[in-house]
Protein backbone atom coordinates (compact mmCIF):
# COMPACT_ATOMS: atom_id res chain seq x y z
CA UNK A 1 0.00 0.00 0.00
CA UNK A 2 1.05 3.64 -0.87
CA UNK A 3 1.80 5.74 2.15
CA UNK A 4 -0.81 8.67 2.53
CA UNK A 5 0.33 11.72 1.11
CA UNK A 6 2.53 10.07 -1.59
CA UNK A 7 2.25 10.51 -5.18
CA UNK A 8 2.79 7.57 -7.04
CA UNK A 9 2.44 6.92 -11.45
CA UNK A 10 1.73 3.58 -12.91
CA UNK A 11 2.35 3.38 -16.59
CA UNK A 12 2.00 -0.12 -18.38
CA UNK A 13 0.85 -1.41 -21.38
CA UNK A 14 -1.59 -3.74 -21.88
CA UNK A 15 -3.83 -5.30 -24.31
CA UNK A 16 -7.16 -2.77 -24.62
CA UNK A 17 -9.07 -5.76 -26.44
CA UNK A 18 -8.31 -8.11 -23.82
CA UNK A 19 -10.57 -8.27 -20.65
CA UNK A 20 -8.88 -10.08 -18.59
CA UNK A 21 -5.62 -7.97 -18.82
CA UNK A 22 -7.57 -4.63 -18.21
CA UNK A 23 -9.64 -6.19 -15.49
CA UNK A 24 -5.82 -7.53 -13.95
CA UNK A 25 -4.48 -4.31 -14.36
CA UNK A 26 -7.26 -2.34 -13.01
CA UNK A 27 -7.03 -4.83 -9.94
CA UNK A 28 -3.38 -4.73 -9.50
CA UNK A 29 -4.07 -0.36 -9.42
CA UNK A 30 -6.78 -0.79 -7.29
CA UNK A 31 -5.07 -3.37 -4.48
CA UNK A 32 -1.63 -0.61 -4.27
CA UNK A 33 -3.83 2.67 -5.03
CA UNK A 34 -7.22 2.30 -3.42
CA UNK A 35 -8.21 4.28 -6.13
CA UNK A 36 -7.62 5.53 -9.48
CA UNK A 37 -7.48 9.56 -10.22
CA UNK A 38 -6.55 9.77 -13.81
CA UNK A 39 -6.52 7.10 -17.10
CA UNK A 40 -4.83 8.44 -20.04
CA UNK A 41 -6.53 5.50 -22.19
CA UNK A 42 -4.52 6.28 -25.78
CA UNK A 43 -4.62 3.23 -27.61
CA UNK A 44 -5.94 3.75 -31.37
CA UNK A 45 -5.20 2.96 -34.73
CA UNK A 46 -6.55 3.81 -38.42
CA UNK A 47 -7.10 2.68 -41.22
CA UNK A 48 -5.75 4.49 -44.48
CA UNK A 49 -7.50 3.18 -47.50
CA UNK A 50 -10.86 3.73 -49.02
CA UNK A 51 -13.97 1.90 -46.72
CA UNK A 52 -14.72 -0.82 -49.63
CA UNK A 53 -11.13 -1.47 -49.45
CA UNK A 54 -10.82 -2.29 -45.92
CA UNK A 55 -11.77 -6.33 -45.32
CA UNK A 56 -13.79 -7.37 -42.24
CA UNK A 57 -10.54 -9.06 -40.22
CA UNK A 58 -8.94 -5.36 -40.48
CA UNK A 59 -12.07 -3.82 -39.61
CA UNK A 60 -12.43 -5.64 -36.34
CA UNK A 61 -9.49 -5.19 -35.14
CA UNK A 62 -9.64 -1.61 -35.72
CA UNK A 63 -13.48 -1.23 -33.47
CA UNK A 64 -11.94 -4.27 -31.53
CA UNK A 65 -8.99 -1.21 -30.41
CA UNK A 66 -10.90 1.80 -31.06
CA UNK A 67 -14.03 0.99 -29.30
CA UNK A 68 -14.25 -1.87 -27.50
CA UNK A 69 -10.38 -0.70 -25.44
CA UNK A 70 -12.25 2.42 -24.83
CA UNK A 71 -14.90 0.80 -23.21
CA UNK A 72 -13.32 -1.72 -21.00
CA UNK A 73 -10.76 0.52 -20.11
CA UNK A 74 -12.88 3.19 -18.62
CA UNK A 75 -16.05 1.46 -18.70
CA UNK A 76 -15.73 -0.40 -15.43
Amino acid sequence: MVPEGEKFLITSFIDVTDEKSVKNFIGVALESFDSIDCVINNAGIGLYSKFEDVDLSNFEKLFDINVKGVFLVTGD
